[in-house]
């Protein structure tokens, strides 16, 4: 499969987004609203029917996850080290390492993947069930890491830990996913009308999310200050992640659809919520947002070379 047919669309509507946006055709309260109604209802209607439709049945989803975690800490580490040996201060420390494994997987990651991917292997293995059974606790851990790592650094802002930990525990995509995969479990149908209902909303959430991630961009944020660190977190994120996620899958012999999957999870962008969170945290938030512009301006170039790799 071409890879630049799979991307460079991707690309072209996140660019729109970043269009509209500067242009002011649309307000930035539409964008921001825009993104919430992806998070709490579209993204979560196309997991849950996903997984609920799915069989549960051959899926390598527990060592696809075991490869994202293991990459994930990997790479943690690392910035860690980094970060201890030039005596960064705490705030600028908690930037990089977080920004350096909480990757952008549900408005990025899972496009991809769905558009990459058939719906079923010879084997019946639905990989978008795969993908979003993935998704659900890679979110989970990447939520609770980053709180867990930043406050540990920093003092954050009072109040900051219940209601981020408030957040993890009532987050959309995990719960939807979670309710799906019961519903597969105990092989419960969905209702025609129900199924074709989730998949007109669900078949909203990807371009939005596209739309509303590229008007949330700024890459008048890389100022040269910052230049330095937010390079070396990028090029964690988008390049030392997705190596030792390809090390790990071939060490754990998984199949390319499974490999694909976790690389290119691996291969995504730092989060843009990653810049919400940054204050409350008590993280740079300048230098956040200077990781987010530019590793999702690099990150082309690792998602390109993995589905070239790896796409059927």
């Amino acid at each position: 499969m071409n890879a630049v047919s799979i991307i460079l669309p991707i690309m072209l509507v996140a660019a729109l987004g970043a269009w509209l946006g500067r242009r002011g055709h649309y307000a930035e309260e539409f964008f921001r609203d825009a993104n919430r109604l992806t998070y709490y209802i579209g993204l979560p209607a196309l997991l849950f029917r996903e997984v609920a439709e799915a069989s549960l049945r051959g899926s390598q989803a527990g060592p696809t996850i075991l490869v994202m975690l293991g990459a994930a800490i990997t790479t943690t580490l690392f910035a860690v080290l980094l970060t201890r040996l030039r005596r960064l201060p705490s705030a600028r420390a908690g930037a990089v390492i977080s920004c350096a494994f909480r990757g952008n997987i549900a408005y990025v990651g899972l496009p991809i993947v769905l558009y990459t991917l058939p719906p079923a292997s010879p084997e019946g293995i639905s990989w978008g069930a795969t993908a979003a059974l993935c998704l659900a606790p890679i979110v989970l851990v990447y939520n609770v890491a980053c709180v867990l790592i930043c406050r540990g650094l920093t003092r954050g802002t009072a109040g900051g830990r219940g209601a981020m930990f408030r957040s993890i525990a009532l987050n959309p995509l995990i719960l939807s996913s979670a309710a799906g995969g019961l519903v597969a479990m105990f092989g419960l149908p969905l209702p025609e009308f129900v199924s074709r209902t989730l998949r007109i909303i669900g078949n909203m959430a990807l371009p939005i999310a596209l739309l509303a991630l590229g008007a949330s961009m700024d890459v008048g944020r890389l100022r040269r200050e910052y230049l330095g660190w937010a390079t070396t977190a990028a090029l964690l994120k988008t390049s030392l992640s997705p190596f030792m996620g390809w090390l790990l899958a071939r060490a754990m012999a998984l199949k390319p659809e499974e490999t694909l999957i976790a690389l290119v999870y691996l291969s995504c962008p730092t989060a843009v919520s990653m810049y919400v969170m940054a204050k409350p945290l008590g993280v740079d938030e300048r230098l956040t947002g200077a990781v987010i512009a530019l590793s999702t301006l690099v990150s082309v170039v690792p998602l390109t070379v993995t589905l070239m790799l790896f796409a059927p």
